[in-house]
């Protein structure tokens, strides 16, 4: 299966912005000496705290844009809008794991309304899989209801990367369904990603 998912995009992680404010703190800080020949303690005192001001300002900006980069980093969620099928599944899979479930997939047709079952710690989980364009019916969630019982779960859920529309939420409420829309599993995929980064450095 095509791993296209794992990916990073390539920008330019560090806007002209930072750079020149950068380039501006290195410049202050070779004048200080400079103008410690001609400024008075006050005055000199002024430039200091004023580089002082400019340094943890770049320290709160490049917070802000390590931020922004490590969310656009994942991948993104208009990539899993094109997947298959099987990939969406393999790929949700791969997410489960590291949230710490043991899973196991089940069979690619006949499935009983069950893409995944997944175990942690005392509770069993039944997951339905919906790679939708358009939101998701109840339908799936009773599906995923019912292949809770066929295959002895406890818990089910219904994952899609679009969203549910207030009937299915309805049910799911009534029934204990856990549904992971788009903006959820986005968050997913941001840990995800994250993850895989801290493997890699270590």
């Amino acid at each position: 299966m095509a791993r296209r998912y794992y990916r990073r995009r390539k920008t330019n992680p560090i806007p002209q912005g930072v750079i020149l404010t950068c380039l501006l703190l290195v410049a202050l800080l070779l004048a200080v000496p400079q103008l410690g020949k001609s400024l008075d303690q006050s005055q000199l005192l002024v430039y200091v705290l004023a580089g002082i001001v400019v340094f943890f300002g770049i320290g709160l900006l490049w917070w802000i844009v390590r931020d922004y980069w490590r969310r656009r980093r994942a991948l993104q969620i208009d990539d899993i809008d094109v997947m298959t099928g099987v990939e969406f599944e393999q790929y949700v899979g791969d997410i489960l794991k590291t949230r710490g479930l043991h899973i196991e997939y089940t069979k690619a047709s006949g499935d009983f309304g069950g893409d995944i079952v997944a175990r942690k710690d005392h509770e069993k989980y039944c997951i339905q899989l919906k790679r939708y364009n358009h939101p998701v019916a109840q339908e799936a969630v009773r599906e995923a209801i019912a292949a809770k019982a066929y295959y002895s779960c406890n818990r089910s859920m219904v994952v899609t990367n679009n969203t549910f529309t207030k009937a299915a939420r309805e049910l799911a409420r009534v029934n204990h369904t856990t549904l992971i829309d788009r903006d959820k599993l986005v968050t997913w995929m941001v840990e995800f990603q994250e993850g895989r980064a801290k493997k890699e450095a270590n």
